[in-house]
């Protein structure tokens, strides 16, 4: 079952009348989503020491600024893309209607039912 709605010129399909389909996922149930990783590596403002020597006074060593003497600093890398199940629908690929979605198509309706009987009347 279709409704059609035509309001201000545009024209809006319903489904079923009480539901669309998902914009999240089109329909599908779930979505592709980008995965990220917190990755340790070797920080690269030391060398992986944890401290740099002054270059002013080279017999002074300071603590790593960027690291502050870990050796070692997190990264976020690009992992992939994972499918997941769709959380604005619950994986069913339909979204219900709210109660003031359906009461404006229902006024939206009525009133290009009335502009109808008005052209032909």
């Amino acid at each position: 079952m279709y409704t059609h709605v035509y309001n201000r010129g545009e024209q809006v399909i319903v489904q079923g009348g009480k539901s669309v389909l998902c914009e999240d996922c089109d329909g599908h149930g779930d979505r592709t989503v980008p995965v990220h990783a917190q990755v340790e590596v070797p920080c690269a403002a030391c060398g992986g020491k944890g401290a740099v020597r002054s270059r002013k006074h080279p017999g002074r060593v300071y603590l790593c600024r960027a690291c502050k003497g870990a050796k070692v600093v997190f990264e976020d890398h690009y992992m992939g893309l994972e499918t997941v199940r769709c959380t604005s629908c619950g994986g069913t690929g339909r979204r219900g209607l709210g109660v003031n979605v359906l009461r404006a198509l229902k006024l939206a309706v009525h009133e290009y039912k009335q502009q109808q009987r008005a052209r032909t009347g």
